[in-house]
């Protein structure tokens, strides 16, 4: 039986869906993990004092959401906003990762506005991409209302 990659579905999308951001997909074979990175470039023209005393005009800011092996889920690495464990013999659902993608085109379309009300909005203190679980419900839900949710099963790539 021929498994369908992860790995060549999720690039697939990245470059169909249109991600207001930098990406950077990746298998990482030492973790057995796929590791999608999102950079954001934010200006910061009122020149805000961000880390450790620095008022740069440009910020980098970068989130990762990591699909993993069961048995390698232990791993830390910083700046995960989610992980998604991939069984080896079930594998995840094609419209699982579609679900998950196009949240986070959702996600990465809202960041420059978020960014913006962080540095024009004393009451807020601090910048952070997180995952909204119930948003991504409701992507989810929606592809399976209108039968475009694909039961098929994506894998990670194979280890010699």
């Amino acid at each position: 039986m021929q498994q369908h990659n992860l790995l060549t579905y999720q690039h697939y999308l990245l470059e169909e869906l249109y991600f207001h951001c930098e990406w950077q997909l990746s298998w990482q074979e030492d973790w057995h993990c796929i590791e999608l990175v999102l950079q954001f470039e934010f200006e910061n023209n009122n020149d805000i004092q961000l880390n450790l005393g620095q008022a740069d005009e440009t910020v980098l800011y970068e989130c990762k959401v990591l699909f993993v092996d069961p048995q390698a889920a232990h791993f830390y690495t910083p700046n995960v906003i989610q992980r998604f464990v991939v069984d080896k013999t079930k594998g995840i659902p094609t419209g699982e990762v579609t679900a998950i993608f196009k949240y986070l085109k959702q996600k990465t379309s809202q960041a420059q506005a978020e960014w913006y009300d962080f540095i024009h909005d004393d009451s807020i203190d601090h910048f952070e991409i997180t995952w909204q679980e119930q948003d991504y419900q409701i992507i989810k839900e929606r592809l399976v209302q209108t039968n475009q949710y694909n039961q098929q099963a994506l894998f990670l790539p194979i280890v010699d």
